[in-house]
């Protein structure tokens, strides 16, 4: 299925979340709050449209992308396809950084091509071994984390449309938070709702088969019941 991009700006999902809730004096907190939900759902759930594809000419130490989050899968997420510019296909192992130091630490060992790779995660680095001796260029299948915008500078924030097609669950998500930061009954309801409704967007969007779906169990630091507010 196709997912389309969304078209309402945060500050459009943002004031119709405030005049729902029935609070429209708290656009500073929730301009931060609708940063924090996003952030939260970029890192814990595997959206397919958060997934990208690039060409990377491996040396011993290659820049990685710089909205690189993490690799697909340690065994597609990278794939040799030329050797100093004649097409090759062959797959590239991404290994833990125990298991690549054991076999490429200190053996400065170097081959038409790489075998194994480790993500340098504190460089933002990626290191093929053996360190290749021809020029090779591999595909790099990797999630990569949208730009954050900065809720202070405003007019930028408030015209950003966010990378996330769903606006209707993020409206649903800052509504819930205005209500419990008001400490409004209306709250639990809506914050079971809100389980309910991601619940169906991750069914629709993530396959049960996909490759790289992950658990989805809900954060509960964002969508859990509201421990204050108590039914009679």
């Amino acid at each position: 299925m196709a997912v389309f991009p969304g078209r309402r700006t945060r500050r459009q999902i943002i004031d119709q979340a405030l005049k729902k809730a029935g609070n429209t004096k708290i656009l500073v907190e929730a301009r931060v709050e609708l940063a924090r939900i996003l952030e939260q759902l970029y890192h814990q759930y595997e959206w397919p449209f958060l997934y990208a594809e690039t060409s990377l000419t491996l040396t011993a130490s290659t820049a990685l992308p710089a909205d690189f989050l993490k690799v697909e899968s340690p065994d597609t997420g990278l794939r040799g396809t030329a050797i100093d510019g004649a097409v090759e296909d062959f797959s590239i192992l991404i290994v833990q950084p125990t298991e690549w130091r054991r076999r490429a630490v200190p053996r400065a060992e170097t081959a038409t091509r790489p075998d194994i790779a480790m993500i340098d995660y504190g460089a933002a680095v990626i290191k093929p071994w053996p360190v290749p001796e021809s020029t090779v260029t591999a595909l790099l299948v990797y999630k990569a984390l949208p730009a954050e915008v900065d809720p202070a500078v405003t007019a930028t924030y408030d015209a950003d449309i966010p990378r996330f097609p769903f606006h209707g669950f993020l409206t649903d998500a800052v509504e819930v938070w205005a209500l419990e930061y008001e400490h409004d009954p209306r709250a639990t309801v809506a914050a079971v709702r809100l389980r309910e409704h991601l619940s169906r967007i991750l069914g629709t969007a993530i396959p049960p088969d996909a490759n790289r779906a992950s658990s989805i169990e809900l954060d509960p630091g964002i969508f859990s019941t509201p421990a204050y507010v108590h039914e009679g």
